[in-house]
């Protein structure tokens, strides 16, 4: 089955059980694939290259990915839009949050497996959380689920290296078999890799590359036509992943979203590439909208990630925000932990009492490294009270 046809029926097919209620025995062969909420392009292409190719593994099973967000937020994502296009893949095929909760009762006993984190974080899915029978992923390993089958969970920068990794005899038979056929346009499970891997790799450039994915893209470059354009690829992808124009500051925070839940406190995580100076030029109301989504969100603390330049002027920002009382003590002790390591200097016109604004002259310090010492702030912070 080719890869379109796949995401295509069995979407189809899931619809129907949910709607229809077809007879228990289809659905016990249901088995789901996701990425992390932020619902990078990462998260997205790896869920989607591992659900096709684990799906040839197990052929009476019925895979089913879906991308970890609401449809309406998909248009936050336009570097997601693009390189769908480019690989010819069709939005409406591929299912999203909304329709994995709308079958919730469906799915209850249902394998989901695990990419670009290795346990599930979103609330929304917390009916699926002791299901997770594989896990690939590049984040901190959280010693959760080991017997999951896979479970791999090593540094590279970006996951879906360690998909096409796992999976390249079966990328490489699938791309043979398409060639043979002589089919049309590009192949797509190439180029779902190559497009989380450049971008999360700055074509394969920047500091997160590691050995492995550099050798792994080598060995994607061989599955695709030979007017592929490899530069131009990453640039198309690189300008999509920029735009945002028409979005508000809400919208840039939903944009690449993460939540953190230690014991009691409630951590939002947003990463924004942009800096402060852009926000307060484009989105002078800033504050304000950052605290009105902490409080709907019921955040005790929020911590937004920036970023601007590229290379040599790449630079990285934070700005924190202790909504509640636990949510402040947290916000000091973090600065209080991290300040030096991190390289933190406060950006004094920006800050008052309620937000504070910094630069990071740490640049290599990436969310991912970031969420371990807000987890260690807030144990700290928990263990005084």
């Amino acid at each position: 089955m080719s890869f379109i046809k796949f995401l295509k029926n069995n979407g189809q097919l899931y619809k129907k059980l949910v709607t229809e209620e077809v007879v228990s025995n289809v659905t016990s062969k249901l088995i789901l694939v996701c990425g992390n909420e932020s619902a990078d392009l990462d998260s997205c292409a790896s869920s989607l290259l591992y659900a096709y190719c684990y799906q040839q593994k197990h052929e009476d099973d019925i895979v089913l990915p879906f991308f970890n967000v609401p449809k309406d937020e998909l248009r936050l994502r336009p570097e997601l839009s693009s390189l769908l296009k480019y690989a010819k893949i069709p939005e409406d095929y591929v299912l999203t949050l909304d329709d994995i909760q709308e079958g919730e009762d469906v799915l209850r006993n249902t394998s989901v497996h695990l990419v670009d984190h290795n346990s599930i974080s979103r609330k929304e899915l917390s009916f699926l959380s002791n299901n997770v029978a594989g896990i690939i992923d590049h984040h901190k390993d959280e010693g959760k689920f080991l017997d999951a089958n896979p479970r791999i969970i090593d540094v590279t920068g970006s996951c879906s290296t360690l998909v096409a990794e796992y999976f390249l005899p079966i990328i490489q038979k699938k791309f043979e078999h398409w060639k043979a056929h002589g089919e049309k346009g590009p192949f797509p499970l190439t180029i779902l890799a190559l497009g989380a891997i450049l971008v999360d790799t700055g074509n394969l450039k920047n500091a997160k590359t590691t050995d492995k994915d550099c050798h792994v893209a080598e060995e994607l470059f061989k599955l695709v036509k030979n007017n592929f354009k490899r530069d131009d690829f990453f640039e198309t992808l690189k300008e999509a992943k920029k735009d945002c124009d028409g979005m508000t500051f809400t919208d840039l925070i939903h944009r690449d979203l993460k939540k953190y839940y230690f014991n009691t406190i409630t951590l939002g995580f947003p990463s924004i590439g942009k800096g402060l100076k852009w926000l307060e030029k484009h989105h002078s109301n800033w504050k304000q909208d950052l605290i009105q989504w902490a409080q709907a969100d019921e955040l005790d603390i929020a911590l937004v990630g920036l970023s601007q330049g590229k290379k040599k002027e790449f630079k990285r920002q934070l700005v924190l925000f202790g909504r509640t009382s636990i949510g402040k003590e947290m916000a000091n002790e973090f600065i209080k932990l991290y300040k030096d390591e991190l390289q933190l200097h406060a950006v004094d016109d920006l800050t008052d009492t309620d937000i504070s604004a910094w630069n990071q002259g740490n640049a290599a310090a990436s969310r991912k490294k970031l969420a371990p010492m807000a987890e260690s702030a807030a144990n700290a912070v928990l263990q005084k009270n």
